[in-house]
C-alpha cells in the first residue's frame, strides 16, 4: 500500500499543483468563434446532487483555428439565451488556450451554477 510516509514529502505544495500559472488571461487563444445552436435536452452530470441530470440546455458550438470543436452544454437555470452564451463564451476563451493536443478528445462541456469543481 502507497504511504506517503515511505516516499517522503511531495516535492510541490498542494500535492497536485506545479504551477497555479502555467495558462493565464494573457496567454493566447485559439477560439475562433461560437455559434448558438439553440436548446436540447442532455444529459450531464451535476456535481452539487452527485449524479446525472436531464436538462433542456443552451446548446453552443464553439471552434477553434485548429479545426477543433466543442458543443458547450449550458444549464437552464442561466434563465436566458444570452446569459447562457455569456458563460459559454467564457469557457470556449479559456478552453482555447490548452494546446490542441489536450483540446482534441473534448466533445462538450457542461456548465452550471455554483462553485463544485
Amino acid at each position: 500500500m502507497w504511504s506517503e510516509r515511505a516516499f517522503g514529502e511531495p516535492p510541490f505544495g498542494g500535492k497536485i499543483f506545479i504551477d497555479p500559472n502555467i495558462i493565464t488571461e494573457a496567454d493566447p487563444t485559439a477560439f475562433a468563434e461560437i455559434e448558438t445552436i439553440g436548446r436540447g435536452v442532455r444529459t450531464m452530470y451535476d456535481r452539487r446532487v452527485n449524479d446525472w441530470i436531464q436538462n433542456r440546455a443552451y446548446l453552443f458550438e464553439a471552434s477553434y483555428d485548429d479545426g477543433l470543436m466543442i458543443e458547450m452544454q449550458v444549464n437552464a437555470e442561466f434563465g436566458s439565451a444570452s446569459a447562457a452564451q455569456e458563460q459559454a463564451e467564457k469557457y470556449t476563451i479559456i478552453f482555447g488556450r490548452l494546446p490542441t493536443s489536450l483540446r482534441r478528445d473534448i466533445e462538450t462541456s457542461w456548465i452550471h451554477r455554483g462553485a463544485n469543481p
